[in-house]
């Protein structure tokens, strides 16, 4: 094997690859965290550096879809939609403060789950929780103990959110990608559901914009993770900490302030909640965009000069 040339980068996903072209064989593996070795044979003969260099850009992109590939399926052929080892929507990047508890927690639970109940009720059950939501949200307008029931939906729905993935793995359903599809798309529509349910119990025109807004940015903010998950492969949906299961317990704190403060918190707390959420959104969008640039530039897929 020729001399390798050391990669030191965390731009990179733990994944490897290799190619061949001519008589000349790479392949690209990880030797840590974070460190790449390319490896060239030549069958005896150190290739040119435009030789490297081509198979290095081709070999980081393969290496950064986790898909090992022939040179020219690298150039014209996308990955097979049925492979499953091409698609990682199953493993989350990122940790929040309560995810080591929460994952003890779905280790011990999953196992007790009854044999007739499969993952794909669970999560569907969160298109239960969102109907039910909007519904509770009208009646808590006129009878604010309904408040405690939204939160009762928050929970509920934690649970068969939190469970239903695992579920799948145990018992070797297979759903992986309809998984993925479904429990984020009802995801994004149970968030829509607490914030609509809110809006019904305010009367003032700009409080509801506000909270129209805090709907928009809702869903621009899950965008974001699965555009980025489009571009890179790697889900993330925890950034500084917090997730979505720190997020549902501060809407059942919410209800709990509201239930024994009344809805006047609304017209200070909705602004606030709001400006929260466009900083976050901005702040998440501009480092995605920044790292898939990095990335575009560090792959130089069209080999143009740098």
């Amino acid at each position: 094997m020729a001399p390798s040339a050391r990669l030191d980068t965390t731009a990179f996903p733990p994944h490897s690859a290799a190619m061949s072209q001519g008589n000349h064989s790479a392949a690209i593996a990880e030797r840590g965290p974070g460190t790449y070795t390319l490896a060239v044979d030549a069958n005896g003969s150190l290739p040119d550096a435009e030789t490297f260099r081509a198979y290095h850009h081709r070999l980081v992109r393969l290496a950064y879809a986790g898909a090992n590939m022939t040179a020219e399926s690298a150039r014209s052929s996308p990955p097979d939609p049925g492979r499953s080892d091409t698609f990682a929507g199953d493993r989350k990047a990122g940790q929040s403060v309560l995810g080591p508890a929460e994952r003890r927690f779905i280790d011990w639970a999953v196992p007790k789950i009854p044999e007739p109940i499969g993952s794909h009720h669970l999560t569907m059950l969160t298109l239960v929780w969102s109907v039910l939501m909007v519904v509770f949200g009208l009646l808590a307008d006129d009878q604010p103990a309904w408040l405690h029931a939204m939160s009762v939906l928050v929970f509920l729905q934690w649970l068969t959110d939190s469970l239903d993935g695992t579920l799948g793995k145990y018992r070797k359903q297979g759903l992986v990608k309809w998984g993925f599809f479904a429990d984020h798309l009802l995801d994004l529509l149970f968030a829509g559901s607490i914030v609509i349910a809110y809006s019904f119990m305010v009367d003032v025109w700009w409080l509801r914009l506000c909270f129209m807004v805090l709907l928009l940015i809702t869903c621009a903010t899950m965008a974001v993770s699965f555009l980025s998950f489009a571009a890179t492969n790697r889900f993330q949906i925890a950034y500084y900490g917090i997730g979505p299961t720190e997020i549902r317990i501060g809407y059942i704190a919410l209800n709990t302030l509201v239930f024994f403060a009344g809805t006047s918190v609304f017209s200070w707390g909705v602004p606030v909640v709001l400006a929260l959420n466009v900083a976050a959104f901005v702040v998440l969008a501009v480092q995605t965009s920044n790292q898939l640039w990095r990335i575009d530039w560090e792959t130089n897929i069209d080999n143009a000069p740098r």
